[in-house]
């Protein structure tokens, strides 16, 4: 392949292909590197705060806007974008590895002529020749996983917008492209991912590699997917998506191993990979091999935890964003509630805010409060529902079951669609799905026991307790097994919802119940005396 190519041919309107301008740079080894000092300067935290951070300013005459205008108004939230410190590092690692990846890169074949007769002179006349170390380029690797939903791929976005998608060299005759971005292939295919490569370099140079190379087999495509990234100077290779790499059988996954080998060998490309949580045993068995897998270490970005002060700053943020007549006041309840309902994930707090202010609208309420934001996420977060309770249990074996779940888009909440119907807010009430009929039962149960004397500490952790266990349990089976727990008897096993006709008869009032001693003493026994108490 020819390197002196610098005319390209008409691409995507909104890829930005510059000139390049050179910025002698203060580091040592990166001084006279024109594949570095063309690249935006070094700046501080501060200044990239400033330019990652999307918070527009609100007009609070759009409040009084028809209902139409202001729901549209209300998606303008999808655009805000609060800086946290794991969006800094993150910047911080990509701007670290992309220069790293040109120390040392060679320029062509005069360069390497050049390069040669120098050491060669040198040893000839007895001097010290230039360190070999100057002279090799050497990739970094860096991984990104945790929650869906948190803003991982966002945050990467954020800071390709402030790099050049091409950046032309008339004086070298050379194109350089600095970061190619490819999402795994669901299958985690080696073909499906160098084609995926073929693809970037057609969206930003507009060729058409990857129709020239259609029929080509798995071998064919690698070589010309590798030798495109050194044709034109690829800095960073960042792969999203990497947990679909666990579909792939251990064969699979050594071919993928092999390849990114070829990329750290050969190309001396740096490299991150983004992924859930699921990513995780990814990188431990498919890389566990390449030394460089954590040459810059990993960042787990896990969701927020509700005492943390970044949720706080966020939902603080977030919440000066209302579209209704009379705004309400950020509140500890509200914080919680929002807590609460989306368990500290980003994306869902968004799509909350969002959907309940659509509500509102529609209703023509005039304010938010938490009871709305509970009810909202009841009828819109149903198919998340499992996942939540997941998270609430702190149950790591549940947990672990949806180590790969993913936020569905906004617009496949019906709400927002249009299809929510325009009633009242009591008549929207829902009590389909297995998430309404758990929420169900909880609420008759603790308010069977509450009627009983039983303290609501002790009849939360029990309520808690079984339906971690048995989520679809009928209401009069968890009232049958809550107060067995009181009395000491053993503690359901099965996490089969037993049938009704099974379930012995339950003595009839309070003084019955008491009597059979499923109660706590007079006074109540609070959760510490209840955690202590021995068999």
């Amino acid at each position: 392949m020819k390197r002196k190519r610098t005319l390209l041919p008409p691409s995507n309107a909104h890829i930005r292909i510059v000139d390049a301008v050179y910025r002698p740079s203060q580091v040592p080894h990166y001084l006279g590197n024109p594949l570095i000092e063309a690249l935006p300067p070094l700046l501080g935290d501060d200044v990239w705060r400033g330019r990652l951070e999307r918070i527009p300013e609100f007009n609070a005459e759009e409040r009084t806007l028809s209902p139409e205008v202001r729901q549209h108004c209300v998606m303008a939230m999808k655009r805000i974008f609060v800086v946290q410190s794991r969006h800094l590092e993150i910047r911080e690692k990509l701007d670290l590895l992309l220069r790293t990846a040109y120390v040392g890169v060679s320029m062509g074949e005069s360069e390497r002529r050049q390069r040669a007769q120098l050491w060669y002179e040198c040893i000839q006349t007895g001097k010290v020749p230039p360190s070999e170390d100057e002279g090799q380029a050497s990739g970094e690797f860096f991984s990104i996983i945790g929650s869906s939903g948190m803003g991982k791929s966002w945050s990467f976005q954020r800071f390709q917008e402030w790099m050049p998608d091409v950046i032309r060299h008339p004086g070298l005759h050379l194109i350089q492209v600095p970061i190619i971005y490819v999402q795994c292939p669901h299958n985690g295919s080696t073909r499906d991912f160098a084609c995926g490569i073929l693809r970037a370099f057609d969206r930003l140079l507009g060729t058409t590699f990857e129709a020239e190379n259609e029929r080509a087999n798995e071998e064919t495509l690698i070589a010309v997917a590798s030798a495109l990234m050194d044709q034109y100077f690829v800095g960073l290779l960042v792969i999203d998506e990497i947990q679909s790499l666990s579909h792939r059988k251990s064969g699979g996954r050594s071919e993928f191993l092999d390849f990114f080998l070829q990329l750290f060998n050969v190309l001396h490309l740096s490299i991150v990979v983004i992924g859930t949580m699921k990513a995780a045993s990814v990188l431990q068995t498919t890389f566990r091999q390449a030394r460089r897998v954590s040459s810059m270490g990993t960042v787990v970005w896990e969701r927020f935890k509700a005492t943390d002060t970044g949720w706080r700053r966020l939902v603080k943020t977030l919440w000066k964003y209302q579209w209704l007549p009379e705004p309400t006041s950020l509140s500890d309840d509200i914080v919680e509630t929002l807590y609460a309902e989306t368990q500290g994930i980003t994306a869902l707090l968004v799509r909350l805010l969002i959907l309940v202010q659509h509500r509102a609208i529609t209703l023509g309420l005039t304010s938010l409060s938490p009871g709305l934001i509970r009810k909202v996420a009841k009828d819109n977060f149903s198919i998340l529902r499992p996942m939540l309770n997941a998270l609430r249990s702190g149950n790591p074996a549940r947990i672990a079951k949806y180590d790969d779940f993913l936020i569905p888009e906004l617009e496949d909440f019906p709400e927002v669609s249009g299809a929510f119907p325009r009633q009242s807010l009591e008549d929207t009430e829902s009590a389909e799905g297995a998430a309404a009929k758990e929420a169900s039962t909880r609420e008759a149960v603790l308010n069977s026991l509450a009627g009983f004397g039983v303290s609501a500490t002790v009849a939360e952790f029990h309520v808690n307790a079984v339906l971690n266990i048995s989520p679809d349990i009928e209401p009069m089976a968890l009232m049958n097994e809550v107060l067995n727990r009181i009395a000491g008897k053993p503690a359901r096993k099965s996490s089969r919802t037993t049938k009704r006709k099974t379930e012995p008869d339950l003595p009839n009032g309070y003084d019955e119940v008491k009597k059979a001693g499923w109660l706590p003493p007079d006074g109540g026994l609070d959760s510490s005396e209840l955690l202590g108490k021995k068999d």
